[in-house]
């Protein structure tokens, strides 16, 4: 009969195999990955013997647990619900696009919802309300089309919601009291007045209240970008590791009014508890808040005294069975993460911990966020402690604001000079290094050395050295790729391709998409900054080395001036006599002193490395309108590619009168596949071995039109759209080998 024995780490051994069998057991990608992990487990501990068999069963079980939980994510909302529940606290108001967004309840059911007319919530007192829907529509969250988008679906499924509800017409039907005796209504009315406290603070202590007490952002004013420039991870996880500091303010205030020391304990984790729901419940809160309890529980119920990693690991499994979902997000990933390199870097001291902990999170960071700040060390090394001892008592003693708002304003102005000085030392992007995204194993291979690289001191230098040799071979495949690509990106109902080449690398992108307005507007970022600049940043790419315009259309170059502001163009092409189109022209005038405008007009050639660049058209000076568009004959290696963008028919046969033997590989379809363009003459001269459609999904000029599919089908010309798979990328190297591969379906095709 086997003895269960209990060995120090066992339970984090345990919490790390629950971890890695939720990713071998979801995707066989990660299969290999957890049999890494769980190698190096076998190699580090010493002592794994009967105890082990105990614990992979308990992992496969809780492991099982968290699968079908995180697969039950489906459900089906009824169509004649009339009424939505909210907390204000939970709703987002845009004062200048009267609109709001957040989160409520359609039959019990969580959704996002989206509507107009703020004046009818925003001037409430209670936070809790109820609507009734006289106009709406319900939909499922949408899935990222692009390599690097935000993926709304997979974010939002961890706080299990799947649909969301965009609200044309509601009015108010909830009473205007509060439910005193609910304590979920009471801890949302609390949120809901710190909101309205914190908005009227100066800054930067607004911001400083909505992040590090409700963990939200603070629309009008925010400093994040500076932060994730500088890389301070502190505030960008948002560890939960100022719980502690609140903890440590609870127990002095409970010892100085003389309660014992277990009551006072009892106290401060029912306080933080509470300070969980005013967090917004943040993945870092919960990790503390549970972690204290584990040790609280152990230490006075089974008079248990755990080491920090089996805490840890406890921890992990108690938040796992509350929250299965957790681990999915980059906030509970870096949580945990960082709270592990802590416990293992615990006896050194204070700045080489620093960096320690800088190095393992690097490749997290790397692989999230793309890019890295080589001074980011020092920048935590000073940040962690003004947070955490300075900046944090100063939010929390902000209460006292209106008593001494001389004392706080004065405060403010202190810290506003802190954070623009911070905010320019980010801007000059010293030591800003655009590293790319690297592949999911090299992230994994990199936290092992770097981890083993501190625990091993006899193995140290060869470690480091296996560490700087991946991270250089991993820059060398981002920055060099053996492949180039021709890249449709999903823009919506608009036009957006990227165009590199393999080894030295050069790239050049046709048009750069944009909303196409209808209406009052918003000010959310625009879709270039959203999709473009994420894809291209996760390709290490900072440099645009040309960019040409086909026309003027806001679906072509709307996010012109976006992409400009976010990323270095070297040269801007454009039809000649589209400078004369009012709004091209101021742009140009404000960018010309960083970014060269040429025009172009047919018989002009440009040349980028293996692509080779003709213009067929427009012949003579035009204003930049669909019959004016850009028509560019690429060749790229041994292929030819034709792009026209919106050129209508006529134009089509002009070129066709003109380039009489005309042929090409690939041809992207004039305006997004519209009758208008791609006469079945031009496709039959043409004779593509595939073509392309960039149109939006379900877009409402229902682009691609039916003729232009029926012209396809009968010349038996192959065609693909990102109206249907998203992303298309065209892979092809110096050896003349091409592979199509579709990003929502990953289907490959070679040729």
């Amino acid at each position: 009969m086997l003895k269960f024995k209990l060995l120090p780490g066992d339970i984090f051994i345990l919490a790390f195999m629950l971890l890695t069998l939720v990713f071998a057991l979801s995707s066989y990608h990660y299969l290999s990955i957890s049999l890494f992990l769980m190698s190096l487990l076998w190699w580090l501990k010493k002592a794994l013997k009967q105890s082990l068999i105990y614990l992979a069963i308990l992992a496969v079980v809780l492991a099982s647990y968290v699968l079908l939980y995180s697969h039950q994510i489906t459900y089906q909302l009824p169509n004649n619900t009339k009424i939505v529940e909210l907390y204000l606290d939970e709703v987002t108001f845009n004062q200048e696009a009267d609109s709001f967004f957040g989160e409520g309840k359609l039959d019990s059911q969580k959704v996002l919802i989206s509507g107009n007319k703020i004046e009818q919530l925003k001037n409430q007192k209670i936070a809790f309300k109820k609507l009734f829907i006289r106009s709406a529509e319900l939909k499922p969250l949408t899935k990222a089309t692009n390599i690097a988008e935000f993926d709304s679906q997979n974010y939002y499924q961890s706080s299990s919601i799947h649909y969301q509800l965009s609200i044309k017409d509601y009015r108010v039907v909830s009473p205007d009291t509060l439910i005193l005796f609910n304590p979920i209504s009471l801890i949302h009315q609390v949120r809901f007045e710190l909101k309205k406290f914190y908005q009227q603070l100066p800054e930067p202590l607004n911001m400083l209240g909505f992040q590090l007490i409700l963990g939200e952002k603070f629309k009008e004013l925010s400093y994040d970008e500076t932060f994730k420039k500088l890389g301070i991870i502190h505030i960008i996880s948002i560890s939960g590791l100022h719980v502690q500091v609140i903890a440590k303010l609870i127990e002095k205030l409970l010892y100085l009014l003389r309660i014992r020391r277990k009551q006072t304990k009892i106290i401060t984790g029912l306080a933080l508890i509470i300070f969980i729901f005013i967090g917004n419940e943040q993945v870092g809160l919960v990790r503390a808040v549970v972690s204290y309890w584990v040790a609280l529980i152990l230490a006075n119920v089974f008079k248990v005294k755990l080491n920090p990693l089996d805490q840890l690991g406890l921890g992990f499994i108690c938040h796992s069975l509350i929250d299965p979902l957790m681990i999915t997000t980059i906030g509970g990933q870096l949580s945990y993460f960082l709270v592990l390199i802590l416990i293992l870097t615990q006896n050194m001291s204070y700045s080489k911990q620093a960096v320690y902990l800088n190095l393992t999170s690097l490749p997290l960071l790397l692989y999230y966020f793309y890019s890295y700040n080589i001074f980011t060390s020092l920048y935590n090394f000073m940040a962690i402690p003004l947070f955490d001892y300075i900046i944090l008592p100063i939010v929390l003693l902000s209460f006292l604001y209106p008593l001494v708002p001389l004392v706080f304003d004065g405060i403010a102005c202190l810290l506003i000079k802190l954070f623009d000085v911070l905010s320019y030392v980010g801007q000059l992007d010293y030591g800003m290094v655009n590293f790319g995204k690297p592949e999911f194993v090299i992230m994994m291979l990199l936290i092992g050395l770097t981890i083993a690289s501190f625990t091993f001191e006899r193995m140290k230098l060869g470690l480091v050295m296996t560490m700087v040799v991946m991270y250089s071979m991993a820059y060398i495949l981002i920055h060099f790729p053996f492949y180039g690509q021709v890249t449709f990106v999903d823009v919506g109902q608009g036009d957006s391709i990227v165009l590199t080449t393999p080894i030295k690398r050069r790239v050049v992108m046709i048009d750069t998409g944009g909303r196409l307005s209808f209406g009052k507007t918003t000010n959310t970022k625009s879709i270039v900054e959203k999709i473009t600049v994420p894809y291209l940043n996760a390709q290490g790419i900072s440099k645009i080395d040309a960019l040409f315009l086909s026309h003027q259309d806001d679906d072509h170059i709307g996010d012109l001036e976006p992409l400009l502001r976010s990323i270095k163009v070297t040269t801007v092409y454009y039809g000649v006599g589209m400078h004369r189109v009012t709004k091209f022209k101021s742009i140009m005038q404000r960018y010309s002193e960083t970014t060269t405008f040429q025009a172009l007009k047919a018989g002009d050639r440009r040349e980028y490395g293996a692509l080779d660049f003709s213009v067929l058209y427009p012949e003579n000076p035009g204003m930049g309108e669909n019959k004016d568009s850009l028509a560019l004959l690429v060749r790229v290696q041994d292929k030819k590619w034709l792009f026209t963008g919106d050129l209508e028919k006529d134009q089509e046969l002009a070129i066709l009168k003109k380039y009489k033997n005309l042929k090409v590989d690939y041809l992207k379809l004039g305006h997004h596949g519209s009758r208008t363009s791609s006469s079945f003459e031009f496709l039959k001269q043409l004779n593509p071995g595939y073509a392309f459609i960039s149109a939006g999904k379900n877009n409402r000029y229902h682009h691609p039109h039916q003729e232009t599919i029926s012209a396809l089908s009968n010349l038996k010309i192959k065609y693909d759209g990102t109206h249907q798979y998203g992303m298309i990328n065209v892979y092809f190297n110096k050896f003349g080998q091409w592979e199509k591969r579709r990003y929502q379906t990953n289907e490959e095709d070679y040729g």
